[in-house]
């Protein structure tokens, strides 16, 4: 068991407590970069479609996740960023305008309109999670990404407000809390894979993150720069389980085992081979893999025709130009070719690139400074990863000038527009 760590420099920890799993990410904040000291993964419980519906199994599964993250990190882990998914998610729009005092438009200003623009009525029984700006007009000029230092007498400010029900949310807080975890932020599941997936010009040129959990699939689409829509869809990896344990009559946990080790979207004609498998007697029997093949297609074709319908609304289709995919569910063999195939638009799997900072154009750049082992770098950590990035007030924007390198301050300009909790 490693030693327990000397604080050195602020810890962040990041919990993505999905329907399966809960994954933990804790790192160190250092001069340097950030310093990734454990990635765990431990089974979760209490939990439907990305919802708790048990707090006190959930509880028992973030405590069991959260010993794994202290014994391999050898950090004493005290609060942590938390994801959130579900289909209570809502995305409403807000606006704003205040005058300009000087020549030119403050920080103090632009936050002041984003918090106006965000201080909209909301249906009782729901709260604001997030307010997020998509545009700043100054003086009537629209598509000013940062207004910061413009001249001009007038900004206003047009926001998305993310809000959730107060019962889910409550109900995560809690299990946490009975953990003997402190929750510092809660951050929309989407946004968070979002962080560690999708590069600058992945956001500028307008992409859909979609990220297939075992519960629900979060979707959030991009453009210049900023989030425009996020949808959450009921359907998940468990859905491809629930069909095999069904078709193959055969148990869930089984038909996990079946979909990790013999699960494929792609054959070629003639191709087929035998496998065993446990059905409920008890007894093995061998089945065609080529029935485990037309099971998960169907289902893997049902779930991306919903998700190219989403893409397809009038609000949607024209600022996608392609799709970055993350999530546990992408990892079937062959899921991306299928993908392209019925979506029609460019398909990557985004994963987070925990190698230490580098530049490129096909991955985001991200500010780390060790190497984490290769089974971490999955796209089924990207929220985890993600939550760790924004609880460091970091943003995929272009280099910083002033010499703060690539991480900006957590009272900085982005921190606050990207990621305002209300």
């Amino acid at each position: 068991m490693p030693a327990k760590r000397k604080k050195s420099g602020p810890f962040i920890t990041g919990i993505d407590a999905g329907t399966s799993k809960i994954s933990v990410v804790v790192a160190e904040m250092t001069d340097e970069g950030i310093d990734i000291l454990s990635i765990t993964s431990s089974p979760s419980a209490g939990m439907r479609k990305g919802v708790v519906v048990n707090v006190d199994s959930a509880s028992s599964a973030i405590r069991d996740a959260l010993a794994a993250a202290r014994q391999q990190s050898g950090v004493s882990i005290r609060e942590a960023l938390v994801s959130i998914s579900g289909s209570h998610i809502q995305v409403t729009t807000g606006n704003s305008s205040i005058l300009v005092r000087g020549r030119n438009v403050s920080q103090t200003e632009i936050e002041k309109v984003i918090d106006a623009a965000g201080l909209t009525s909301i249906p009782s029984g729901r709260q604001i999670l997030h307010v997020l700006p998509t545009d700043f007009i100054v003086d009537g000029r629209r598509g000013i990404k940062d207004p910061l230092g413009i001249p001009g007498s007038r900004l206003q400010s047009i926001v998305n407000i993310v809000t959730v029900s107060d019962e889910p949310l409550q109900r995560l807080v809690a299990s946490c809390e009975k953990a003997g975890l402190q929750v510092s932020d809660v951050v929309l599941h989407s946004i968070a894979s979002a962080e560690a997936a999708l590069s600058v010009e992945d956001r500028d040129m307008g992409t859909a993150l979609v990220d297939i959990g075992a519960g629900t699939t979060d979707i959030a689409i991009f453009k210049d720069g900023w989030l425009q829509h996020t949808m959450v869809l009921g359907i998940g990896g468990n859905h491809f389980t629930n069909d095999l344990s069904v078709g193959l009559r055969v148990s869930f946990s089984e038909a996990e085992r079946v979909k990790k080790q013999f699960g494929m979207l792609a054959i070629a004609d003639g191709e087929d081979e035998e496998i065993d498998v446990v059905g409920l007697d008890g007894e093995v029997r061998k089945i065609s893999r080529k029935l485990v093949f037309e099971i998960l297609h169907l289902r893997c074709e049902e779930l991306l025709e919903l998700i190219k319908k989403e893409l397809s609304r009038p609000e949607t289709k024209e600022a996608v130009t392609g799709v970055v995919f993350t999530g546990g569910g992408v990892l079937i063999p062959a899921f991306d070719r299928l993908a392209e195939n019925i979506i029609s638009l460019p398909i990557r799997t985004g994963h987070p690139d925990l190698a230490p900072a580098h530049t490129g154009k096909s991955t985001p750049s991200l500010p780390f400074i060790t190497v984490a082992k290769e089974q971490y770098h999955g796209p089924e950590f990207a929220a985890g990863v993600g939550l760790v990035l924004y609880g460091a007030g970091y943003s995929h924007q272009p280099e910083d000038t002033d010499g703060a390198g690539l991480l900006n301050k957590m009272t900085g300009f982005f921190k606050n527009i990207m990621g305002n909790k209300r």
